[in-house]
């Protein structure tokens, strides 16, 4: 999905609505999150693989940084 195309302008429109809607902060951030998997899968499934990975890291990351154990 290009920036460009018709498709990314009602993707935009549903994920702005969608969190305009949501109430909680959390859930909004969530959606977001999930929406950005989404745009990033649209141009290639295989690479959700590497935003999937780079999530996990960049969260423990901050969990370390914070000084909050994994487990």
């Amino acid at each position: 999905m290009l920036f460009q195309t018709p498709e990314f302008l009602i993707f935009f429109a549903v994920v702005l609505l969608a969190i305009a809607q949501l109430r909680r902060r959390r859930d909004q951030h969530l959606f977001l999150l999930l929406a950005s998997y989404v745009f990033y899968g649209w141009w290639d499934v295989r690479f959700l693989v590497l935003i999937l990975l780079s999530s996990i890291i960049d969260y423990a990351a901050a969990l370390g940084i914070r000084g909050v154990r994994l487990s």
